[in-house]
């Protein structure tokens, strides 16, 4: 594995925060999260998910629980983010919140 990047690093980070934070604010405990991470980074991670074609478990998970801000997608879409993944994922990551139901902007959280 290369060295990650920065910005890698700190999404990386910001991914095991929204885990810890989906476990204390929605009760969830995504498993199999964290080993994901220590094999692919954060952002390894979530392109995994990004290329999934449904939504997982802890994102309908979250969303039950009125959060989508704790999901893989948002994180994604913040501002200092962006850069990391492509203007697919990105549209991935926006349309399936959209579809969810969530009617936040993406910007002003960083």
């Amino acid at each position: 594995m290369s060295a990650e990047s920065p910005a890698e690093v700190q999404f990386t980070e910001a991914l095991r925060d929204l885990y810890d934070r989906m476990k204390v604010d929605v009760g969830y405990v995504a498993r199999r999260i964290p080993p994901m991470i220590h094999r692919r980074g954060g952002v390894g991670t979530a392109r995994i998910f990004l290329s999934r074609p449904e939504v997982s478990a802890g994102f309908l998970r979250v969303k039950e629980a009125g959060r989508l801000d704790l999901t893989i997608e948002h994180l994604v879409l913040r501002p200092r983010f962006t850069s990391l993944f492509s203007d697919e994922e990105r549209d991935s990551a926006r349309d399936r919140l959209i579809e969810h139901g969530y009617q936040a902007t993406y910007g002003g959280d960083d």
